[in-house]
């Protein structure tokens, strides 16, 4: 865990890390920002958001590959917590929990996507993206597909949360 970072990590892979009973197996941040590009994070797992987790973090990814990552518990993939996320050129794709959303979760937050894919995630409940608390997520030249999960299984929207989608695939 980063406190009060400024962070870049770049052309780098995260594989095979285990956070149990914890978050973000890959990579944890909290307050400040952070910019992430060019790299792979794939077969991580945690309790809650098995390759990236982030509260009070202004995130940036850009050509971010996170891949065929296990949350035991729930929020997939991504975890955000009070965070703006930026994603661009990224795939969110094949990640999976036994609870709440296997892609990209976002509680009293901002996410924005554009030209990303988020394909193939699988929960219990909300497969691709997870909206909560307030948040707001806007999404450009983007493919959400293939999702599985009761409830929403591409796009979950919840506690006066909002989503503008423009020129999207979803499916």
């Amino acid at each position: 865990s980063l406190g009060a970072m400024v962070c870049r990590i770049a052309n780098c892979s995260f594989h095979g890390n285990n956070a149990w009973e914890s978050t973000g197996s890959a990579i944890q941040l909290s307050g400040g920002s952070a910019v992430i590009e060019d790299c792979s994070v794939s077969g991580n797992s945690a309790e809650e958001g098995g390759a990236i987790s982030c509260v009070e973090v202004r995130l940036q990814l850009m050509s971010v590959q996170l891949h065929g990552n296990i949350a035991y518990d729930w929020r997939g993939a991504l975890d955000c917590d009070h965070s703006s996320v930026t994603c661009v050129g990224c795939t969110i794709n094949n990640n999976v929990t036994n609870g709440i959303c296997g892609g990209i979760f976002v509680n009293e937050g901002v996410l924005e996507l554009d030209r990303c894919t988020v394909a193939g995630n699988d929960a219990t409940e909300g497969g691709g993206i997870y909206l909560t608390g307030r948040s707001l997520a806007s999404a450009r030249r983007t493919v959400i597909w293939g999702n599985c999960g009761a409830q929403g299984s591409q796009v979950s929207i919840y506690v006066a949360s909002a989503a503008i989608l423009e020129d999207c695939a979803i499916g």
